[in-house]
């Protein structure tokens, strides 16, 4: 039998350690969007204010929509895939190159993703394909190749 004088040490050691785990998603995200935007420095503002940018109540970013007067570095990060709780997620005309990542298969909450007239090549992951929510897909206005992946069941 767990002694009653014990469950205040054992309710704070839990609420550490969800705080640490939320901390670390939380600081995670701000560096995927980081490499993403392109690090400002001296920039202390929560990513969840960013303009096109939405938070969940667990402040975890939810929608991602960045369009052609968004400033965004490059290439799609390979890590995007820790942005798991995002439902949204749009590059439109952003001047994006390079290929998608395969992490994209991580953002299982996913139900939009939008990645239209960019300059990404190669071809579309079959990690897309298994998004278990995705109902929306637009991958027009890029210099993709090969055939769709099967799992996208076309």
């Amino acid at each position: 039998a767990l002694a009653l004088s014990t469950l205040p040490l054992l309710l704070s050691y839990s609420l550490q350690a969800v705080d640490s785990q939320w901390l670390e998603s939380y600081v995670r995200e701000r560096m995927v969007l980081d490499n993403l935007f392109g690090t400002i420095e001296g920039n202390d503002e929560d990513h969840c204010t960013w303009n096109g940018i939405t938070c969940n109540a667990e402040w975890r970013v939810e929608t991602l929509a960045v369009g052609e007067n968004d400033t965004v570095i490059g290439t799609i990060p390979t890590d995007i895939g820790i942005l798991d709780q995002m439902l949204y997620l749009s590059f439109n005309s952003s001047n994006l190159t390079g290929s998608i990542p395969a992490s994209f298969g991580s953002l299982t909450s996913l139900r939009t993703l939008i990645v239209t007239s960019n300059q990404l090549i190669g071809s579309i992951p079959t990690e897309i394909g298994l998004l278990p929510d995705l109902e929306e897909l637009d991958l027009t206005g890029n210099i993709l190749t090969g055939a769709l992946p099967t799992e996208l069941g076309m």
